[in-house]
């Protein structure tokens, strides 16, 4: 993946995790993203959505 597109996933995922941290009620960080389809996987780690 291009350097400059995973820096911009990454920033848009800095502005969206504190919501997502709040719904989730644990931490969300990022696994992969693919460009081609523009799949984004993100982990959640100890807790849940619902």
């Amino acid at each position: 993946m291009k350097g400059w597109i995973l820096e911009r996933i990454k920033r848009v995922i800095e502005e969206l995790r504190p919501d997502l941290e709040e719904l989730a009620d644990g931490y969300v960080e990022l696994v992969d993203a693919d460009p081609s389809s523009g799949e984004v996987t993100l982990r959640l780690i100890g807790g849940r959505l619902c």
